[in-house]
């Protein structure tokens, strides 16, 4: 699957038409999203993304697994620990 379709797929299942209808919340030219989505590479900030993630409802991980896979499975397990010893630190403060 490539990053456009991925991403249509996201945008779809957080409640969007398509992309352009998600790009006009996100206050995104389409044009944009369409063209480097088209390219299969996007140098997309940080702080994009998490503007995409709050427009989407959806966490951070979705949007930087799309844009950034291979940087994402490379330090998944670093997140996921990170994310676990967040828990057991909060479970253990009650």
């Amino acid at each position: 699957m490539t990053k456009k379709e991925k991403f249509e797929l996201l945008v779809k299942t957080h409640g969007f038409a398509n992309i352009s209808q998600f790009a006009k919340e996100a206050g995104i030219a389409d044009s944009n999203i369409y063209s480097n989505l088209d390219n299969g590479r996007w140098n997309i900030s940080i702080k994009r993304m998490f503007q995409m993630a709050k427009v989407l409802h959806c966490h951070i991980d979705e949007v930087i697994s799309i844009f950034y896979p291979e940087e994402y499975l490379e330090n998944m397990e670093i997140v996921d620990q990170v994310r676990d010893e967040k828990m057991q630190e909060i479970l253990s403060s009650d």
